[in-house]
Protein backbone atom coordinates (compact mmCIF):
# COMPACT_ATOMS: atom_id res chain seq x y z
CA UNK A 1 0.00 0.00 0.00
CA UNK A 2 2.88 2.35 0.77
CA UNK A 3 3.98 2.00 -3.17
CA UNK A 4 0.77 2.90 -4.05
CA UNK A 5 0.23 6.20 -1.94
CA UNK A 6 3.70 6.75 -3.26
CA UNK A 7 2.58 7.14 -7.13
CA UNK A 8 -0.41 8.75 -5.94
CA UNK A 9 1.76 11.91 -4.93
CA UNK A 10 3.79 11.52 -7.61
CA UNK A 11 1.17 12.12 -9.79
CA UNK A 12 0.27 15.82 -8.06
CA UNK A 13 2.67 17.70 -9.54
CA UNK A 14 1.67 16.84 -12.94
CA UNK A 15 -2.09 17.30 -12.40
CA UNK A 16 -1.72 20.91 -10.58
CA UNK A 17 0.49 21.58 -14.19
CA UNK A 18 -2.14 20.52 -16.26
CA UNK A 19 -4.59 22.86 -14.65
CA UNK A 20 -2.22 25.93 -14.42
CA UNK A 21 -1.43 25.21 -18.04
CA UNK A 22 -5.32 24.76 -19.27
CA UNK A 23 -6.06 28.35 -17.65
CA UNK A 24 -3.16 30.24 -18.41
CA UNK A 25 -3.77 29.01 -21.88
CA UNK A 26 -7.93 29.79 -21.96
CA UNK A 27 -6.63 33.01 -20.20
CA UNK A 28 -4.16 34.33 -22.89
CA UNK A 29 -6.77 33.63 -25.51
CA UNK A 30 -9.44 35.54 -24.10
CA UNK A 31 -6.91 38.63 -24.24
CA UNK A 32 -7.43 41.06 -27.51
CA UNK A 33 -4.87 41.20 -29.96
CA UNK A 34 -2.97 44.57 -29.98
CA UNK A 35 -4.47 45.65 -33.26
CA UNK A 36 -7.98 44.74 -32.14
CA UNK A 37 -10.39 47.11 -33.10
CA UNK A 38 -13.61 45.62 -31.50
CA UNK A 39 -13.73 44.37 -27.88
CA UNK A 40 -15.59 42.57 -25.66
CA UNK A 41 -16.12 45.02 -21.93
CA UNK A 42 -17.04 43.72 -19.07
CA UNK A 43 -18.54 46.68 -16.31
CA UNK A 44 -19.24 46.09 -12.75
CA UNK A 45 -22.09 43.61 -12.19
CA UNK A 46 -24.07 46.51 -10.77
CA UNK A 47 -23.03 48.49 -13.69
CA UNK A 48 -26.35 49.56 -15.60
CA UNK A 49 -27.14 50.63 -19.10
CA UNK A 50 -26.55 54.61 -18.21
CA UNK A 51 -23.21 53.82 -16.20
CA UNK A 52 -21.86 51.74 -19.60
CA UNK A 53 -22.89 54.42 -21.76
CA UNK A 54 -21.33 57.12 -20.08
CA UNK A 55 -17.37 55.01 -19.25
CA UNK A 56 -17.94 54.27 -23.00
CA UNK A 57 -18.09 57.32 -24.19
CA UNK A 58 -16.01 58.96 -21.41
CA UNK A 59 -13.38 56.13 -22.95
CA UNK A 60 -13.54 57.65 -26.57
CA UNK A 61 -15.00 54.48 -27.44
CA UNK A 62 -18.28 53.58 -29.59
CA UNK A 63 -20.91 51.65 -28.57
CA UNK A 64 -21.27 48.36 -31.31
CA UNK A 65 -24.55 46.24 -29.22
CA UNK A 66 -25.23 44.83 -26.10
CA UNK A 67 -23.70 41.44 -24.84
CA UNK A 68 -25.53 38.22 -23.09
CA UNK A 69 -25.36 41.03 -19.42
CA UNK A 70 -26.17 44.56 -19.55
CA UNK A 71 -22.44 44.80 -17.85
CA UNK A 72 -21.09 43.61 -21.00
CA UNK A 73 -20.87 45.35 -24.24
CA UNK A 74 -18.83 44.98 -27.36
CA UNK A 75 -17.06 48.55 -28.28
CA UNK A 76 -15.81 49.86 -31.38
CA UNK A 77 -12.32 51.55 -30.22
CA UNK A 78 -11.34 55.26 -31.38
CA UNK A 79 -8.60 56.05 -32.89
CA UNK A 80 -5.11 55.37 -31.98
CA UNK A 81 -6.12 54.20 -28.63
CA UNK A 82 -5.50 51.33 -26.74
CA UNK A 83 -7.99 49.79 -24.75
CA UNK A 84 -6.73 51.03 -21.58
CA UNK A 85 -8.72 53.74 -21.87
CA UNK A 86 -11.86 51.68 -20.93
CA UNK A 87 -9.94 50.69 -18.04
CA UNK A 88 -9.76 54.09 -16.58
CA UNK A 89 -13.32 54.51 -16.97
CA UNK A 90 -14.49 51.70 -14.68
CA UNK A 91 -13.97 48.38 -16.94
CA UNK A 92 -13.03 45.22 -15.18
CA UNK A 93 -12.11 43.23 -18.08
CA UNK A 94 -11.69 43.78 -21.79
CA UNK A 95 -11.46 40.65 -23.91
CA UNK A 96 -11.80 39.59 -27.33
CA UNK A 97 -15.23 39.73 -28.55
CA UNK A 98 -14.98 36.21 -30.16
CA UNK A 99 -13.56 34.26 -27.25
CA UNK A 100 -15.80 36.13 -24.64
CA UNK A 101 -19.12 34.78 -26.53
CA UNK A 102 -19.29 37.12 -29.17
CA UNK A 103 -22.78 35.49 -30.21
CA UNK A 104 -24.60 36.09 -27.31
CA UNK A 105 -26.64 39.38 -27.74
CA UNK A 106 -29.19 41.03 -24.99
CA UNK A 107 -31.24 43.29 -26.99
CA UNK A 108 -32.82 45.28 -24.37
CA UNK A 109 -29.98 47.89 -24.29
Amino acid sequence: MGDHENAGRALWPAILLLIVSVFSISAAMTIPPAQARQVAVVFSPTANAGDVATAIAQSGSLFVRAGAFDNVVIVQLADNKHYTELYLHGAWLVLDPVAAGGCAINNNF
